[in-house]
């Protein structure tokens, strides 16, 4: 009785054990013997275990060639580094695939090898992995998307959208435009055409009022998102279950908003169907991001339609100016509103933080125009695989200065377009013939020119990245993180970007820091500015002292410290120039 008593127990804490013990005899052929396998194998395998030690094909059977060739390389690795083995690999069981890990220990006994260790069933945390990693590949192919670049928002719905269902295997993806009152279905997404559809006739749906749903629009208003597993149950979107979810056989749904420029601009629907679907955190994570794609979008598109608005400015400006000069009394009015529109021109050449930050793990630019618009501005482009930031200055600030700096961004534009460079070099050469050609006109009288900092940074799989540098009488500083980082300073050419009759070759710097590492460029009106207890300039290397000194602190406190450097120094004097000042960590 005391044996059967034992033997008994011992079964039951194999039934409780998570995963299978084995141990398994590897002929020198690489043929498998099962010695033996716990009781529990036929929770994990389908087979119990005497079918198993009687005949191991059925559970080899299960896995195809390429896992049976790994593990064989596994096997002869383990041998060699001491026998401890760790593998995963995958198998199909009743038509699905299943994922196990097993751990254990191999023994090299003359004839045949020998293999004892346990398999656990990891097919949750592994479909969860892939799913992370399926949904993170999605974005990256949507971040690189020409449309999005383009601020296409016409044709960036639908792109998401269809992303959206087949990343999550949702059967309907919808997206749907908001105003204060109502939503409006404009795209719908159905994965089992494959296809986009518009709502039929007898279930049409595409007009949701506010006054018929205030439940909903409160929660959708209110919240971060909307998740409805049990959609006919859910509290906010209870109200849909006659008129909507049942005609069209919907179970769950999980609502996100778009948010632009704080306001709710539409709406990402997803749609189960036939049964109840539970949403994972990383299935909500996702929507937020495709969110903030589309209201960059929209951001972009935005840009574009001002930049359209410059253009016509541009044309057009003088002829406005000399036609206002007639009105004395209304000079100053007038005056002052065109630099105001020219401010909201100027403030759309500048990069939005989403177009630089993504490439570093920390970073900040300090730009405060002297006056209303500015001469310094900065400037970025992403390419496939890196991204440019330029730092300039032109001649003057104020309206000459913010004139200038329209002009130079669009000849940096044009030439990066029309070239297609990426290296920094080139392209100040190239921007140096731009403002050869564009000012030949005045070759008599122009002196003005711009300076400039233009580096171009790729990323490398160690998290390191190389960094290549050119320029114009703003050079580059750096620290890197395996230097105890010491700043070194890379000089600039010591010549403006501008008209000439010398065509001018500029040099380029290239360098590979590690990850950590910082760079900074910046243009000189912070060096000049006068203050202080003698009332002289506060100078560049007390700039670069302040630099040094706090190198280790995160990008945002190095710029307020910076900043808050300069205004002790300048005290209640005016500042004399534009500053910009921009810092990168790797």
């Amino acid at each position: 009785m005391k044996k059967t008593s034992k033997l008994s127990h011992l079964f039951d804490l194999y039934k409780s054990f998570p995963g299978v013990l084995v141990k398994i005899k590897i002929n020198l052929d690489f043929t498998e013997e099962c010695l033996f396998i716990s009781e529990n194998c036929v929770e994990f395998f389908g087979y119990r275990d005497k079918e198993l030690i009687k005949n191991w094909d059925l559970f080899l059977s299960n896995i195809d060639n390429e896992n049976k060739t790994n593990f064989k390389k596994v096997i002869l690795n383990s041998l060699e580094s001491g026998g401890q083995i760790i593998d995963q690999g995958n198998l199909i069981l009743n038509g699905e695939k299943k994922w196990f890990q097993l751990t254990g220990n191999i023994e090299d006994r003359g004839e045949y090898y020998l293999l004892q260790g346990v398999y656990v069933d990891i097919t949750k945390d592994k479909n969860k992995e892939l799913k992370e990693i399926k949904l993170k590949d999605a974005l990256l192919k949507l971040s690189r998307n020409p449309l999005i670049q383009a601020g296409k928002i016409e044709e960036i719905p639908s792109l998401c959208i269809k992303i959206i269902s087949e990343s999550l295997n949702v059967a309907r993806s919808s997206f749907w435009i908001f105003n204060d009152e109502l939503l409006f279905c404009d795209k719908l997404y159905l994965k089992e055409q494959k296809n986009f559809s518009n709502f039929s006739e007898e279930n049409k749906f595409d007009l949701v009022r506010k006054k018929d749903y205030p439940v909903y629009f409160e929660a959708l208003l209110n919240e971060p998102y909307i998740i409805a597993n049990d959609a006919h149950n859910h509290e906010a979107t209870a109200c849909f279950r006659d008129s909507y979810f049942i005609p069209n056989n919907i179970f769950s749904m999980l609502d996100v908003p778009i948010f632009h420029k704080g306001k709710v601009i539409g709406v990402l629907c997803q749609e189960e169907t036939e049964k109840i679907r539970n949403w994972e955190t990383a299935e909500i994570s996702f929507l937020f991001q495709i969110s903030e794609f589309i209201s960059y979008g929209f951001s972009i598109h935005e840009r574009n339609i001002f930049e359209e608005e410059m253009e016509f400015m541009n044309q057009n400006l003088q002829q406005l100016i000399e036609k206002k000069t007639e009105e004395i009394e209304s000079k100053n009015k007038d005056i002052l509103d065109s630099i105001r529109y020219a401010e909201r021109i100027q403030k759309t050449i500048l990069p939005d933080e989403i177009e630089y930050k993504p490439f570093f793990s920390d970073s900040f630019v300090l730009y405060k125009p002297k006056d209303i618009v500015a001469g310094d501005f900065y400037w970025c482009m992403k390419t496939p695989s890196e991204i440019l930031f330029a730092v300039c200055d032109c001649t003057g600030h104020g309206i000459p200065g913010a004139f200038l700096s329209i002009i130079s961004y669009k000849i940096i534009k044009r030439v990066i377009e029309k070239f297609e460079l990426t290296e920094p070099s080139d392209i100040l050469d190239k921007v140096n013939d731009g403002f050869n050609e564009h000012f030949k006109k005045e070759i008599s009288t122009l002196k003005d020119g711009m300076e400039i900092g233009l580096i171009s940074v790729k990323q490398n799989n160690d998290g390191s990245a190389l960094v290549k540098y050119s320029g114009a009488n703003i050079s580059l500083y750096y620290a890197s993180s395996n230097n105890d980082f010491e700043l070194n300073k890379v000089k600039a050419t010591k010549q403006s970007i501008c008209f000439s009759e010398t065509k001018l070759k500029h040099e380029q710097f290239e360098t590979i820091l590690p990850q950590g590492s910082m760079i900074y460029l910046f243009t000189d009106g912070i060096f000049d500015q006068f203050g202080g207890e003698n009332g002289k300039k506060i100078k560049r290397n007390r700039i670069v002292e302040i630099l040094q000194k706090n190198i280790r602190e995160n990008c945002d406190t190095q710029s307020k410290l910076i900043f808050s450097e300069f205004n002790a120094w300048k005290g209640e004097l005016e500042q004399l120039d534009d500053i910009c000042i921009a810092g990168f960590k790797i």
